[in-house]
């Protein structure tokens, strides 16, 4: 994993990186080749990839998992002796031409900042959600699927991670309904292919036009309410995995333009509207979410910030 320096950190950097996840450590990485006194400030490292069981598209690295790319990046991003800094960051104010980036516990200073923060899960926002998160209700099939052995589960989503989550859970689950508020499945055709095999062996049920309206149980999860074609239902279940999506981390900063969705805009440097505020990965407006874009964008990200930092000089 990615050391963090023992020795007191100092306050003012050229360049701060927030975020620990592939968009920020090679940030981080081009950031050290260009000898740039550079900060990492996270809350953890690896970000969405502790949560990728089988990674099979990142070039170079055939059925790896996320824990094992994440100890191949740390590997490679130690090297270079980045000091980090493990605390959430919850502001980011301007500060004439220079930046404050402020922690619960420290205040940092630096010329430029790249964003890499990341997504987080959205939630269905039903009543009994929150009640019974973390007591049947999942946002982590890789955490917790061992959990629900010879158990009923649904995961609810239409993409990818809810493809992946079916998958996974495969292997533990006597039955797992998957619920989509659409009329198809959308997502990667070899993952489709594959829960439409364990859909034919009755392992996977899948329910479209399915929307949840409550979830229920006593002390844990019981089950959920919901709409299906139209008609109200029940579902008996011990577990429930939610990968309906995922929303950009980019509440920390308030005076750079996002879209609708959160998004921080960018163009093709990486540059956001604020000079000196850079973005890279899942939090910004970058059409594709892959791990492999995010790591090329973070690199992007560093060279355009070590560009700019020059015209100060």
């Amino acid at each position: 994993m990615v050391k963090s320096k023992s020795e007191k950190i100092e306050k003012k950097y050229d360049i701060i990186i927030v975020g620990g996840g592939s968009s920020a450590m090679s940030a981080g990485i081009y950031a050290a080749r260009q000898k740039i006194k550079t900060l990492v400030v996270t809350r953890e490292i690896g970000g969405q990839l502790s949560l990728i069981t089988v990674i099979d598209n990142y070039l170079g690295f055939p059925n790896a998992s996320g824990m094992d790319l994440i100890k191949k990046f740390s590997e490679h991003f130690n090297q270079y002796n980045l000091p980090v800094v493990k605390e959430e960051v919850h502001d980011i104010e301007k500060k004439g031409n220079s930046f404050i980036v402020k922690t619960d516990k420290n205040k940092f200073e630096s010329k430029a900042v790249i964003l890499a923060t990341g997504r987080i899960s959205k939630k269905l926002n039903v009543p009994g959600e929150n009640k019974y998160y973390g007591k049947g209700i999942s946002s982590c099939t890789i955490c917790d699927a061992a959990l629900f052995n010879g158990k009923t589960v649904s995961v609810i989503g239409t993409g990818d991670s809810a493809l992946h989550a079916v998958l996974h859970l495969s292997a533990y689950a006597k039955k797992i309904y998957l619920l989509t508020k659409y009329d198809k499945l959308r997502g990667d055709k070899i993952r489709m292919e594959k829960v439409s095999n364990l859909e034919k062996q009755k392992k996977v049920e899948v329910l479209y036009q399915a929307k949840v309206t409550e979830v229920f149980g006593d002390q844990f999860l019981k089950g959920i309410k919901l709409e299906h074609n139209k008609k109200l239902r029940e579902l008996k279940l011990d577990g429930v995995f939610i990968e309906i999506g995922m929303s950009p981390e980019t509440e920390i900063i308030d005076f750079i333009e996002k879209n609708e969705r959160g998004e921080i805009l960018i163009n093709s440097k990486n540059e956001t509207n604020v000079k000196g505020i850079f973005a890279a990965g899942d939090c910004t407006n970058i059409s594709e979410k892959q791990l492999i874009v995010a790591a090329g964008e973070g690199a992007k990200a560093a060279l355009s910030a070590s560009r700019y930092l020059e015209t100060l000089e």
